[in-house]
């Protein structure tokens, strides 16, 4: 699929690649879900599918979070309070420990949850404040939201396969 060039195409999108990645998850033993087997986020570690899924619950989260302080006129820094853009790796461990004590059913749970609650404060914008006008820096709000939901979520369904084919599961 293209970058969505406007609301009906990031919200298909969005709830598209969740579906694909319920879909890559199921069958994967909960055991398997602390294996630490994949690369991580940062150069040189690892991390295991819990991991990964913190990482995708820390975006949305930063998503809403990044929305709620729009829509009370509150200050933003991003990606978030005492990290900048180069310090992602950072980033993904800060998600990995914030999240490391969930159950992945819980975690799984919660990351669907926050992407419905992305789609919903998508469905009430418009088009317009969307895709019309600059939100952060030269980006839309759209592109935003893709670049943190729908991105990650493609990546992480790559990692899972990868996992999948190394721990010889059904894929």
């Amino acid at each position: 699929m293209s970058i969505p060039k406007n609301k009906i195409e990031l919200i298909t999108q969005i709830c598209f690649e969740l579906e694909r990645l319920q879909t890559e998850l199921k069958g994967i033993p909960l055991e398997q879900f602390r294996v630490k087997q994949m690369d991580a986020h940062q150069k040189g570690g690892k991390m295991c599918l819990h991991d990964l899924l913190a990482y995708l619950l820390g975006w949305s989260s930063l998503v809403i979070t990044w929305k709620k302080n729009e829509a009370n006129n509150d200050f933003q820094e991003f990606p978030t309070t005492g990290y900048k853009w180069n310090e992602l790796g950072k980033l993904a461990n800060k998600f990995y420990a914030d999240f490391t004590d969930l159950d992945s059913e819980t975690l799984i749970k919660k990351y669907i949850i926050s992407i419905q609650t992305i789609v919903a404060f998508l469905n009430k914008e418009s088009n317009q404040k969307l895709y019309e006008c600059n939100w952060y820096k030269n980006y839309t709000m759209g592109r935003m939201v893709q670049l943190n939901t729908v991105s990650p979520i493609k990546n992480a369904i790559l990692r899972i396969r990868k996992f999948k084919k190394q721990q010889g599961l059904n894929t």
